[in-house]
């Protein structure tokens, strides 16, 4: 199973999305999750701009051929290894997004991210364990890992 984070240009609206792929170990593509929560701040360590990159998604339909769960927004696919949902980064901050997950029949969600900072070192295992215990989930956060020249900005993967 293969969940990629790529940055998505919807060639029919030309918006721009941080999207997972979800593929499976057939090299099927299930579908997709596209980032909904967008930031833009800065923490001790630094700034940050999403919304010049990227577009919250709205809700639009996108075809999931492999999503179970009954809202498209929020998809869930079964795989060999049990029922997946994803939440991009940001995302983790909104319980909306891991209960609505849950709800739809994801047994584990994984959480791909690029974050940095203190703060956020901190929350993030806080976050996991209460999104795991609340909704009954295995949740499994990624971050990158280093030093980001010319800045040298801090991933603690």
């Amino acid at each position: 199973i293969v969940v990629a984070p790529i940055y998505e240009l919807d060639a029919a609206t030309e918006r721009r999305f941080n999207t997972a792929v979800v593929i499976d170990e057939r090299g099927e593509l299930l579908g997709r999750y596209r980032k909904c929560h967008i930031p833009d701040g800065s923490n001790e360590q630094g700034s940050f701009r999403e919304s010049y990159y990227y577009e919250a998604s709205t809700g639009e339909a996108v075809e999931h051929p492999g999503n179970i769960a009954d809202n498209p927004f929020f998809p869930v696919f079964e795989t060999s290894v049990g029922r997946l949902g994803v939440a991009i980064c940001y995302d983790r901050h909104f319980d909306g997004v891991i209960r609505s997950l849950a709800h739809g029949g994801a047994e584990i969600i994984l959480v791909p991210a690029v974050t940095f900072g203190a703060t956020s070192r901190r929350m993030w295992r806080i976050e996991a364990e209460v999104d795991a215990i609340r909704h009954r989930v295995y949740i499994a956060p990624s971050n990158r890992r280093g030093a980001e020249p010319p800045w040298n900005q801090e991933f603690f993967g």
